[in-house]
C-alpha cells in the first residue's frame, strides 16, 4: 500500500479521529490526560504527515495499514515515528518547537528527543502499535 493510499485511507476517517497520542506504547503525557484532533493527512515524499488541532505533526515512515476502532486511530508497523509540538503555552517560535522521535533499527527502537525540562522516560516496546489515538 502506497502512502497515497494510507493518506487517502487516513482522510475519508479524519473527522471521527482523536486522542491521546501513544508511540510504541510510549504516551505523550499521561494516559488520557490530553485529546488531540486530527486535522490533516498528506503523503509526503517518504513519510507520512498527520496534522493536529494545535499545531502538532505526527510524522511516520513506512507505515502499515491503519486500523480504525470508532475514534481510535492505530498503525501497528513503522521504521520511524515523529511526534512535533510547541511547548504548550509559550509563543510557536522554533525554539519552542519540541520532539518525541522514534527510530527503528533491527530488533531495536531507538527513542531521542530534544525535551529540555524534563527527563522523559522513553521505553518503546516493539510489542505495541507503532501509533495509536486512542
Amino acid at each position: 500500500m502506497t502512502l497515497d493510499q494510507i493518506a487517502a485511507i487516513i482522510e475519508e476517517h479524519k473527522a471521527d479521529v482523536r486522542g491521546t497520542v501513544r508511540i510504541f506504547g510510549d504516551w505523550f503525557g499521561r494516559p488520557h490526560d490530553n485529546c488531540h484532533t486530527l486535522t490533516d493527512v498528506s503523503a509526503k515524499e517518504d513519510y507520512l504527515a498527520l496534522g493536529f488541532d494545535g499545531g502538532e505533526v505526527l510524522k511516520v515512515w513506512a507505515p502499515s495499514a491503519p486500523e480504525f476502532t470508532g475514534h481510535r486511530l492505530g498503525v501497528r508497523f513503522a521504521s520511524r515515528v515523529r511526534w512535533e509540538w510547541f511547548y504548550y503555552g509559550r509563543p510557536p517560535l522554533l525554539e519552542n518547537r519540541y520532539f518525541l522521535d522514534y527510530v527503528v533499527a533491527a530488533d531495536r527502537i531507538n527513542p531521542a528527543t530534544n525535551v529540555d525540562w524534563y527527563t522523559p522516560d522513553l521505553k518503546p516496546s516493539s510489542n505495541e502499535y507503532a501509533v495509536t489515538l486512542d
